[in-house]
C-alpha cells in the first residue's frame, strides 16, 4: 500500500460513513501514511477501530495519530467548519509490531488515550521499556474527566522488566477500568511475577492476564 495507497485510502475513510472497522496492518504506511490519513480520520464519525500493526511507524507517526485521538476527545471541536458529532468514535487503535515506538511516543499516545476515552492499549511488539510503565503509572491513576477508560493494556514483547511492572503495580491495584493485561514475552523473572500477585490480590476487576515467556518460576 505504502504512502501513496494511503493518500487514496484517506479519501475513503473521509467519505464512507458506513465504515466501522479498517485493518491496513502490514501495509508499509510508515509515519507518512499516518500524516497523509490523519485529516480524514479525524472527520470520520464512525470508526471505532484501527489496526495499524506492522507498518513502519515511528515515534513521530504514533505522535500525529494521537493528535487525531486527543481531538476526538474534545467535544464540539471543529474541523475545517465541520463540527465532530460524535467525536468518541474511535475507540480502538493497534499499534502492535512496530519496532520504531518507544517510551516517547507511548508517552504521547497514552495522553491521547485518556483524552479520548479509548478502551485499548495495543502496542505489543514494539520498544516502550520501563520508562513507558512509568508512563502507563501515571495515565491509569487519573480520576474525574482524567479518569483512565482503558479495558485492554497489551505491552507484551517490549523488553519490560519487573522494576517496570513495579512502577505501575500501586496505579493497577487502584484502576477499576483494565479487564484485560497482556506482557507476555518480557523479562519479569520471579520479581515480576511478585508484582503482578500484589495486583490481582487487590484488584478483582482485571479478568484475564497473560504473563507467559517471562521466566516466572516457584518464586514468582
Amino acid at each position: 500500500l505504502g504512502p501513496d495507497g494511503a493518500l487514496h485510502l484517506s479519501m475513503v475513510i473521509e467519505r464512507n460513513l458506513a465504515l466501522q472497522e479498517l485493518d491496513i496492518s502490514g501495509c508499509g504506511i510508515g509515519d507518512e501514511g499516518i500524516r497523509v490519513m490523519t485529516q480524514a480520520l479525524i472527520l470520520n464519525q464512525r470508526l471505532e477501530y484501527v489496526d495499524l500493526g506492522d507498518n513502519d511507524i515511528t515515534d513521530e507517526g504514533v505522535s500525529m495519530l494521537s493528535t487525531v485521538l486527543a481531538t476526538k476527545g474534545k467535544r464540539g471541536k471543529e474541523i475545517k467548519d465541520k463540527p465532530c458529532l460524535c467525536p468518541l468514535s474511535l475507540k480502538r487503535v493497534v499499534l502492535s509490531s512496530n519496532p520504531g515506538i518507544t517510551s516517547v511516543g507511548f508517552g504521547a499516545l497514552a495522553h491521547a488515550l485518556q483524552a479520548s476515552k479509548s478502551t485499548h492499549a495495543e502496542v505489543a511488539n514494539c520498544q516502550i521499556r520501563d520508562d513507558g510503565c512509568r508512563v502507563m503509572a501515571q495515565h491509569l491513576t487519573g480520576t474525574g474527566d482524567k479518569r483512565c477508560m482503558l479495558k485492554v493494556i497489551d505491552l507484551s514483547s517490549n523488553l519490560l522488566t519487573a522494576d517496570g511492572l513495579w512502577v505501575m503495580a500501586k496505579a493497577l491495584r487502584e484502576n477499576i477500568s483494565v479487564e484485560i493485561l497482556r506482557l507476555n514475552d518480557n523479562r519479569l523473572f520471579d520479581s515480576g511475577g511478585r508484582a503482578l500477585a500484589s495486583i490481582l490480590k487487590v484488584n478483582l476487576n482485571i479478568k484475564e492476564v497473560n504473563v507467559s515467556g517471562n521466566g516466572i518460576g516457584g518464586k514468582g
